[in-house]
């Protein structure tokens, strides 16, 4: 569970220039590519829930079932590590809370 996070202070202009352009970039991405790795994670674990289901029906013997079942794991982990990730709404909502107010010295906080 996420702890809430407190609305955000007004930003340095400088910083809103990059807010507003890291929020059009992700605004222009498709859905997969914004949430490229939860897809890829999905897709692993419907790729496994399969396999469990055709294995059970199939009566594959363990020692066939359980090597496909740590290569679909294996696989689903190298998808997630290869996957470009994109820009995503809490990427924007952090640097909202993180951008200096005017004034303030960047990295004093």
């Amino acid at each position: 569970m996420s702890r809430p996070i407190p609305e955000p202070l007004p930003v340095d202009p400088g910083a809103q220039v990059l807010i507003d352009r890291v929020r059009s970039q992700m605004e222009a991405q498709t859905w997969y590519q914004k949430f490229s790795n939860t897809a890829t994670t999905a897709a692993g674990a419907v790729l496994l829930a399969l396999w469990y289901a055709a294995s059970l029906g199939l009566d594959v013997p363990t020692d066939v079932s359980e090597p496909i079942y740590v290569t679909i794991g294996t696989l689903t982990v190298l998808g997630v590590l290869k996957t470009p990730n994109g820009t995503t709404p809490k990427v924007v909502e952090n640097l909202e809370h993180l951008a200096p107010t005017p004034g303030e010295v960047p990295g004093s906080r």
